[in-house]
């Protein structure tokens, strides 16, 4: 009886230990309900990102090209640093998850929703996940894309004593897997530089996301 007490209580030890060293799951508020966003309000950040994104495009100043391309600060959210994966504002994949890992401050909550804009422009939340930085400070969530097309990710970080929040915005466009299959099926030149495809509007597409 002894040694199965012994046993339980080292069990509970090394629980609470491991739940207080890596974020957890909290039953506080997601990324829209901690900046008090109503359905509209996550629409209209999506419509900024958009016009902020095309500007971009337009535009052909150095300072602009590094922030679409890649910009240390596009990654840091208040007292969180993504990976350098997360420089960028806008990515394209085939997969139907995507992982956000970095680290942050022990205690520091962060809010996810992820979202996307049906055909009449409605918004549709498909996830919404809170969680707490623990002591080993690592941040590594996964998050589903849901929607084959935009998917748009609200990162919401505010500081362990509550006093600031910050957040961003990402763009996932998850492509269709007859796109990975003709991607896969094509044969490049490499001495002219031919694209051997009938169908090259798929390419100039994904040139345009990236």
């Amino acid at each position: 009886m002894k040694k199965f007490i012994g046993i339980m209580v080292i069990f509970s030890l090394t629980f609470l230990f491991s739940s207080s060293l890596y974020a957890q799951n909290s039953m506080a508020e997601d990324g829209k309900s901690m900046l008090n966003l109503s359905d509209e309000g996550l629409a209209i950040l999506a419509e900024q990102f958009e016009v902020d994104f095309a500007n971009a495009n337009k535009q052909k100043s150095r300072l602009i090209e590094e922030r679409l391309e890649g910009s240390k600060t596009n990654n840091v959210i208040g007292d969180l640093e993504l990976s350098d994966d997360f420089s960028r504002l806008r990515m394209t994949t085939f997969a139907d998850t995507k992982t956000f890992s970095g680290e942050g401050r022990v205690g520091t909550q962060v809010g996810i929703t992820v979202f996307h804009l049906n055909q009449q422009a409605e918004v549709q939340i498909n996830q919404q996940k809170s969680v707490v930085i623990g002591m080993s400070r690592l941040f590594n969530e996964s998050i589903e894309l849901a929607n084959v097309g935009s998917n748009y990710i609200l990162i919401v970080s505010e500081n362990p004593d509550k006093s600031e929040l910050k957040y961003g915005i990402y763009n996932i466009v998850r492509l269709e897997e007859e796109k990975k299959v003709e991607l896969e099926n094509v044969k490049i030149d490499f001495f002219n530089n031919a694209v051997e495809s009938g169908n090259t509007s798929f390419f100039e597409q994904l040139n345009q996301m990236r």
